[in-house]
């Protein structure tokens, strides 16, 4: 049992997550972090001054929990795609307390699903929605509460704090499921590796996604209650425990009631006691299968209440599943959306299955043929590669039993350095996470379409590089030059990838992103003179020097005459700033000339500079009435002369 401290802690973690919950209704933003901030305090106070005799947080498990806090501001806030069908069952059930599902619909502004006799349906199962049904009463009543007290959110269902409701809700019970997994293989494989499997699991997986950019979706649940269903099974077979069999298949019967696919996960317990040889087996296999076969009538009696006799032909016409003959090899390394190629650390989970099978063949057998049939299920659908999937999110049920085989490879290898398997999980890690913000920005192909490893691996570097220009702001200066010189290598007077001293704005080589920054319009010619016009009153670009020194800004540069002939009587004058420092201004003349500004040693850095051109007047604060392109200047080049 946790310690009074502790529960303390806990007690701080819940008001962080209801926070996080009514920003939606209007409590400040500013309270919310206060109250993530005081509870990771709270968290390391306790690690650090507290006995560690009969203690649940320690350093791994502090970790796992500041991570939780730190991501929880990331959760997505609205119902959208999938989660709309499973929302509307929901409220229904709770409000309305019936399964007429229009109204609903039409609260949250989305068109009706509706069956093949025209009736307005949900395709999914009803597990979800009873799951959140307590968070979205609690947050009814909270919410009731602040209406009688003079606060003006609707209390209907619809309104953003009830969709945040059940969003956090799938974000604590993804969390819950990894605290579990963290239990578990730190009693088989001690502390340290338990941590770098549940932070593999969780944020080198498409766990991570469906619990803060997808959290309206069914995987974070999914993921808790297969993970009770296999620890429960574990358990039962450890201590040939009739009771533990029962609550197994009730997980069991509630994992299939959030996602039908996962019943594959059924096959290793089944196998387990099949093979066990003992007489017993058909007590304890009947004891199992009641949790599936009750929660199974129970989904089938909603089916026939809302679609009569003819039900499994309705439901049929609703699922993909045996749409097609399983594409198992393109399931499971195709490009679009491989299991193994959008998430490699699965391999290493394989890996261990081979040694968990000589370890205990029963266990094993069941898990490998559990695999198959899941791989064999999903790969049978329409869309084997999921829609508009990240990765193959359809094998998300079977994580416990990944970590667990992840568990038994990273065990075997903590007796090499330990550094290197925490570098690769790191690796893998951050290639995930990136991978995330590049499938969800569409940088390298449409969210249902086919991502090559060379185009990824480009992107990932891009997104490393644009990382690094932010983090100049605090990043040691050498350091940063070093990583810098390392993944970009681009400088405007040496290096592998020199400049040889010039900007060409008309003609910014490709992939030198962002020299040119913000306040310009794209690139266009004239006279065989490529250049680019201002926008506004301030104009960017940066400029990457490796050795500062004493130097000369050379500007060629005309007025925008040409394309706003209303300014020619406008006297333009140009300021030139070099990171905050006026260096200098000038006139503008009729016609291409080059204006040059001494540039001391003292107003560079090794590293980006920031040079911002101001223009004295702009055709907006000149003409009255302007409706063209705002632009004061055409800038050809920039040079750096020393």
């Amino acid at each position: 049992m946790p310690t009074k401290w502790e529960r303390t802690v806990i007690a701080l973690a819940v008001l962080a997550v209801v926070a996080k919950v009514f920003v939606a209704a209007s409590l400040p933003g500013s309270v919310a972090t206060f109250l993530r901030v005081l509870t990771a305090g709270a968290a390391v106070a306790v690690l650090f001054l507290s006995k560690p005799q009969g203690r649940w947080l320690d350093g791994p498990r502090l970790v796992l929990l500041l991570l939780a806090l730190y991501y929880l501001p990331s959760v997505y806030t609205r119902v959208g795609g999938d989660g709309v069908e499973y929302y509307v069952q929901s409220r229904s059930l709770l409000f309305d307390l019936d399964l007429e599902l229009e109204n609903d619909y039409h609260g949250l502004s989305a068109p009706p699903i509706r069956s093949a006799q025209g009736e307005v349906t949900s395709r999914f199962p009803v597990g979800l929605p009873l799951f959140w049904i307590p968070p979205l009463w609690l947050t009814h009543v909270s919410v009731s509460v602040a209406s009688w007290l003079g606060s003006d959110v609707k209390t209907d269902g619809f309104s953003p704090v009830y969709q945040v409701a059940v969003n956090v809700a799938t974000y604590v019970y993804g969390f819950l499921a990894l605290f579990l997994l963290e239990g578990a293989l730190r009693r088989r494989h001690g502390r340290a590796i338990a941590l770098l499997v549940v932070a593999a699991i969780w944020l080198a997986t498409p766990l991570h996604f469906y619990m803060s950019a997808n959290p309206f979706m069914s995987h974070g649940l999914s993921v808790l209650l297969a993970t009770c269903f296999v620890l429960s099974w574990l358990r039962a077979r450890e201590n040939d425990d009739h009771a533990m069999w029962v609550v197994s298949g009730v997980f069991g019967g509630l994992m299939m009631l959030v996602r039908v696919q996962d019943a594959a996960l059924l096959i290793m317990p089944v196998v387990d006691l099949v093979l066990l040889g003992r007489p017993q087996r058909l007590r304890l296999l009947v004891a199992f299968l009641a949790g599936p076969l009750l929660c199974g009538f129970f989904q089938g009696g909603i089916w026939l209440y809302l679609y009569g006799w003819d039900f499994v032909r309705v439901v049929f016409s609703h699922g993909k599943i045996g749409r097609t003959w399983p594409h198992a090899m393109e399931f499971l390394l195709s490009p679009r959306h491989g299991l193994l190629t959008w998430t490699p650390l699965f391999i290493g989970s394989l890996i261990g299955w081979g040694i968990l099978s000589k370890r205990s063949p029963r266990v094993g057998l069941g898990v490998w043929l559990a695999f198959f049939a899941a791989v064999a299920i999903n790969s049978s659908t329409g869309d084997w590669w999921g829609s508009e999937s990240f990765g193959q999110r359809r094998m998300l049920g079977m994580l416990p039993v990944l970590a667990l085989g992840l568990g038994f490879t990273f065990d075997y290898l903590r007796h090499r350095p330990l550094i290197l398997l925490v570098l690769a999980v790191t690796g893998l890690i951050g290639w995930n996470l990136q991978l995330g913000y590049i499938y969800n920005a569409e940088l390298v192909s449409k969210r249902d379409e086919a991502a090559t490893l060379e185009r990824v691996a480009a992107a990932q570097v891009d997104l490393l590089y644009r990382k690094l220009l932010r983090a100049q702001k605090w990043m040691p200066r050498a350091l940063w030059v070093l990583l810098y010189d390392n993944l970009k290598g681009v400088w405007i007077d040496e290096g592998a990838l020199s400049l040889n001293g010039r900007i060409d704005l008309g003609r910014e080589p490709e992939g030198y992103f962002p020299l040119v920054g913000e306040g310009w319009f794209p690139p266009e010619g004239k006279d065989g003179i490529t250049y680019r016009l201002s926008r506004g009153r301030r104009s960017w670009f940066a400029v990457p020097i490796r050795r500062p020194a004493d130097s000369a800004l050379v500007l060629r540069a005309r007025p925008a005459t040409a394309e706003m002939p209303e300014m020619k009587a406008v006297e333009v004058r140009i300021r030139v700033d070099v990171n905050g420092e006026m260096i200098g201004e000038k006139d503008l003349t009729d016609d291409w000339s080059e204006y040059v500004f001494t540039v001391p040693r003292d107003c560079l850095h090794a590293g980006l500079n920031e040079v911002v051109l101001t223009y004295s007047a702009t055709p907006r604060t000149v003409i009255p009435d302007f409706h063209g392109r705002n632009a004061t200047a055409a800038v050809d080049w920039i040079e750096f002369r020393r």
